[in-house]
């Protein structure tokens, strides 16, 4: 897939599912409930095929941070068939969890503003968000 087939399949999954995947300290999570065949999930989460998916992927280091970065979760991507550079996915998902984490009373258009800026930020086209967010 390439970056617009991915931020388009992504934003239409996340606008369906219009809901969280994050345990009850706050820590976002691939799946919700740590199963293959969960429906609530995070941005990169849509982009890992059930089979693939391993709840190793969601243990949360200390700080939180660098989630994306274990390699349970680039092996399940690379088998899933997703072949882009980690900053894209990075940059991806922290539009999705910063945002948030924020506030989740204004989600679908805090959503947009910031899909909307990672769209800028990679020269994409934002019809999709349009879509998704009306």
């Amino acid at each position: 897939m390439k970056h617009q087939e991915i931020f388009d399949f992504v934003i239409t999954k996340l606008a369906k599912q219009r809901a969280i995947s994050m345990n009850n300290d706050g820590a976002c999570l691939y799946r919700k409930n740590k199963k293959a065949n969960c429906k609530t999930k995070c941005a990169v989460g849509w982009l890992i095929k059930d089979e693939f998916y391993d709840p190793i992927m969601d243990a949360v280091k200390e700080d939180n941070t660098g989630i994306l970065y274990n390699d349970a979760a680039q092996k399940a991507l690379r088998k899933s068939g997703i072949r882009v550079d980690i900053d894209f996915l990075a940059d991806l998902q922290n539009a999705h969890d910063l945002t948030t984490q924020q506030t989740l009373a204004g989600i679908k258009q805090n959503w947009k503003i910031a899909f909307t800026h990672f769209a800028e930020m990679y020269s994409l086209k934002t019809d999709v968000l349009n879509k998704a967010f009306k």
